[in-house]
C-alpha cells in the first residue's frame, strides 16, 4: 500500500512537469517530452515509490511491539502498526510518515 501511495505521488509530480512543459514551452514540447523521457520518468516514479516503501518496511521490521500483535484488518496499514509499537518507537516512525498519501 505504501509502495503504490509513494509511486502515485511521484507519478503526479511527473504529470505536473508534463503540464508545465506543455504550457510554458509549447513549441518545443515534442522535442523535450519524447518517449524516452516518459519512460525515464515512469521508471523513476516506481523506483522512488519502491525506495520510499522500503524505508517504511525497514523501520517496521526493526521496531519492537508492546501490544498484542493482532490487527483486525486485511491490509497492514501504517497507522494500525503505529498503535501496536512501543511509545518511543512510534514517535520516530510518525516523524518519517506523511499524513496522507491518497
Amino acid at each position: 500500500m505504501v509502495l503504490f501511495g509513494g509511486a502515485k505521488v511521484f507519478i503526479l509530480t511527473a504529470m505536473s512537469y508534463d503540464r508545465y512543459i506543455a504550457i510554458c514551452c509549447t513549441l518545443r514540447y515534442d522535442i523535450i517530452m519524447d518517449r524516452e523521457v516518459w519512460g525515464k520518468m515512469a521508471a523513476a516514479s516506481w523506483l522512488s515509490g519502491g525506495l520510499y516503501s522500503l524505508m517504511h518496511m525497514a523501520a517496521t521490521f526493526s521496531s519492537h511491539f508492546c501490544s498484542p500483535r493482532i490487527i483486525h484488518q486485511f491490509f497492514r496499514e501504517v497507522p494500525q502498526l503505529l498503535k501496536l509499537m512501543c511509545p518511543g518507537e512510534a514517535r520516530a516512525e510518525v516523524m518519517k510518515m506523511p499524513t496522507n498519501l491518497s
